[in-house]
């Protein structure tokens, strides 16, 4: 299915709205892609493995420790992901810094409706994480903190054009999605085709 049927919410450790690609300290980048996961590493990559330079392995769910990233990933609403991507890195300071990535990737129709990430899907991610910390699978500090209201949804098309045209990438908030710039291309067609008759 095309880019166009995608969405992604996804935030940082502090809140922030994120494209959906977290880069660890080690230069490890997991990318919420579709309804999947992309990890790539420039320095493990090797031809012939089956994937494009520098992506080593795709996630479709599960948990994966891989340098110095780990990976929770699950199914859910939209024919989603639903995942937390984190690390913890020991810098030269001592300290133990945290990084973090949630997030969601889904099917963004209904029917013939644009709907992208909806509300009840933020909820799930939200049980999703939550289980996680009753499982002492992730810290409670991680997420704690977390405010999903600051979280923006997107659709996977419209960055892609976004991104190749020079302009910023068309957000809102989740159970607010306005049709895609793809479907707006279309109908523009659709319409000039009518005015030539």
């Amino acid at each position: 299915m095309a880019l166009s049927n995608w969405d992604t919410y996804a935030l940082d450790e502090k809140s922030r709205p994120t494209n959906g690609v977290f880069v660890s300290p080690l230069g490890v980048q997991v990318e919420i892609y579709k309804n999947w996961i992309y990890v790539r590493d420039t320095k493990a990559w090797e031809d012939g493995g089956g994937y494009i330079e520098p992506v080593i392995m795709e996630i479709q769910h599960g948990e994966l420790t891989y340098k110095d990233i780990h990976i929770h990933a699950i199914r859910g609403p939209q024919n989603g992901i639903y995942l937390c991507v984190h690390t913890s890195w020991w810098s030269s300071k001592e300290e133990d810094e945290k990084y973090m990535m949630i997030g969601i990737g889904c099917y963004g129709y209904s029917d013939h409706d644009w709907i992208g990430v909806q509300d009840g899907s933020v909820e799930f991610l939200k049980e999703f994480l939550t289980g996680l910390v009753k499982d002492y699978t992730i810290s409670e500090d991680m997420i704690k903190d977390i405010d999903y209201e600051k979280g923006l949804r997107f659709n996977q098309g419209d960055a892609y054009f976004a991104k190749a045209l020079g302009f910023e990438t068309p957000a809102t908030e989740p159970g607010e999605a306005e049709g895609t710039i793809l479907e707006e291309m279309i109908d523009n067609m659709k319409e000039g085709e009518k005015d030539e008759e």
